[in-house]
């Protein structure tokens, strides 16, 4: 399916990039080394304080503004299964929106389905994310639903943010 593939895709260029960062402490390594060795004098502290100064000299993740967290695997993973679920592309699927709102309607996810849909990926693989049983009112009932806390914590870090806008209905 076109999620697994994305996902697919998405852990590739995380390897890729695990790969690169690899390949410039190895750079770096050869280098501190060779340095070392021209002069003479190979010292252990001397490839450390390389290897540290290559850490501050990379790029950091992207912060949140306002959340502790980075932007992670996860994060991006979970936006685009929510933009997958409320994109425009699906609008063929609810015929009696697209009449009653117009084309320029936005589609929303309601919270039980989300985590329904976050728990899937989980047993996937796509998200990498406990879970554990939680009772849920649906209707006038309950209902133990496997719910990861991790996920539902990710989307109130990204909602306080502004990256998802909740809304809260009684139906």
């Amino acid at each position: 399916t076109k999620l697994q593939s994305t996902m697919e895709q998405s852990l590739k260029r995380a390897m890729e990039v695990k790969k690169e960062k690899e390949k410039a402490i190895e750079h770096t390594m050869e280098k501190a080394v060779q340095d070392a060795s021209e002069r003479g004098d190979f010292n252990p502290m001397a490839v450390m304080r390389a290897l540290r100064k290559h850490e501050a000299d990379k790029p950091t993740a992207k912060k949140f503004e306002g959340a502790q967290e980075d932007v992670g695997v996860d994060h991006t993973r979970l936006l685009y299964l929510i933009s997958t679920y409320t994109s425009s592309a699906n609008r063929g699927a609810f015929p009696a929106l697209s009449a009653e709102e117009g084309p320029d309607s936005e589609l929303w996810v309601r919270k039980t389905q989300l985590l329904v849909l976050i728990y899937e990926c989980i047993r996937a693989g796509a998200l990498d994310y406990d879970y554990a049983p939680m009772a849920e009112t649906i209707g006038s009932k309950r209902v133990w639903l496997n719910i990861s806390q991790e996920g539902v914590d990710d989307l109130d870090d990204m909602r306080e943010v502004g990256f998802l806008v909740g809304m809260k209905l009684s139906s």
